[in-house]
């Protein structure tokens, strides 16, 4: 999956990377050699024989030929394989977002198995700690090109909790750490009395990167003020928060208001995002029900991906559609449906129950956000 993987502007192609390249100018560089584009020329230098890598790289910017434009197109990368591919292809498009000058990303992907998400026994504890692991490794990345992490979770019962269980340190790395969202105090208020607490605060001077983990939505203000705050140097991440799930509380009795989304959630770049939706119709002929399934990829800065399931395997879906706009979910359905390889008569029923669906209000009320970055 990696050879499909492209980066843009500053940035350099995972192949230049592991010879310390840099790029040189706005162009597209390639990771398999045996696909590069005409962007990236690599040369050798006269006294380097034939068995050893290369040691020149000049980009030279030129303008696609529809040959080129359709073998890109071909190129976009597919769905994650497994957690760990999904993390590093996170973490690229992470970096991406961040040479183009992001500071707010959004990386939403399974943190368990589909299987095993819809067994009656897995709790959000298990979801929890499995996002737990994927914010470590991908702390870790991040580490590793030099950043220093700080995971941010979202109280001080979850930072104990986690700290009694793993340690402070669970990793090989000072440039990683744990941390809450908001300052808090460890240990027992009425301990207080008597031992001085230690505080906990979410960031300190010299982090880079905040990565948040297990929010709810009456902790999105929290986020807020976090991100508001005087860390203008740093990139926050919300890592499988499920924002469009949280989205759906706000205005409700209890929870945040609307305007949240307006003033500040719609400044989230979706970096990384890998959602599939099940669908079941009954219908009036046979085969009386009818089960599919769709899911839309987006991997920074690639276009949106909608995709229909093709076969019992997990991972067998085909491209349906790519959006530089993200798809609303009626959008979203409606490709899905239209994909179907079905009898005219049955798809016309489902394409009429779906006419009357409307999409829901963070969608529909463009006019009122700041800023549309959370689209596209």
């Amino acid at each position: 999956m990696l050879d499909l993987f492209f980066i843009y502007k500053s940035l350099s192609c995972l192949h230049c990377c592991q010879y310390g390249w840099k790029k040189t100018a706005n162009s597209i560089c390639v990771v398999s050699p045996k696909q590069r584009f005409s962007h990236c020329r690599i040369t050798s230098s006269t006294t380097s024989s034939s068995n050893t890598s290369p040691d020149h790289h000049e980009d030279h910017p030129t303008i696609p030929t529809a040959k080129e434009k359709t073998k890109k197109l071909e190129q976009f990368m597919a769905p994650p394989e497994d957690f760990d591919s999904a993390i590093e292809a996170a973490y690229h498009s992470a970096q991406c977002a961040r040479e183009k000058g992001h500071r707010m990303i959004e990386i939403e992907f399974p943190a368990l198995s589909g299987m095993r998400l819809s067994s009656a026994d897995c709790g959000a504890y298990e979801v929890f700690d499995a996002n737990r692991y994927h914010a470590i490794q991908l702390a870790r990345m991040f580490a590793t090109s030099g950043d220093q992490v700080a995971i941010c979770l979202p109280d001080i019962v979850e930072y104990e909790r986690v700290v009694e269980r793993n340690g402070d340190e669970p990793w090989i790395s000072n440039n990683i750490r744990w941390s809450v969202i908001q300052s808090s105090y460890e240990g027992n208020p009425i301990a207080s009395i008597w031992i001085k607490r230690k505080k906990i605060e979410p960031l300190q001077p010299q982090d880079t990167v905040c990565i948040m983990i297990g929010v709810s939505c009456q902790e999105l203000k929290s986020v807020e003020r976090l991100c508001r705050g005087d860390h203008h140097s740093v990139t926050f991440v919300l890592l499988n928060v499920e924002l469009d799930k949280l989205r759906s509380d706000l205005g409700l009795l209890g929870f945040p208001s609307k305007s949240l989304q307006y003033n500040f959630l719609c400044q989230f770049l979706s970096a990384y995002y890998w959602r599939s939706r099940s669908f079941v119709r009954f219908l009036s002929q046979p085969p009386f029900l009818l089960k599919y399934e769709g899911a839309i990829f987006r991997a920074y800065p690639e276009p949106w991906q909608v995709l229909l399931q093709t076969g019992d395997e997990l991972q067998s879906y085909r491209r349906i559609a790519c959006l530089h706009k993200r798809p609303t979910g009626v959008q979203f359905r409606q490709m899905v449906t239209q994909a179907l390889v079905v009898e005219d008569a049955i798809k016309e029923q489902i394409s009429k129950d779906w006419s009357r669906a409307k999409d829901v209000w963070w969608e529909q009320d463009e006019k009122h956000s700041i800023s549309q970055t959370w689209k596209y």
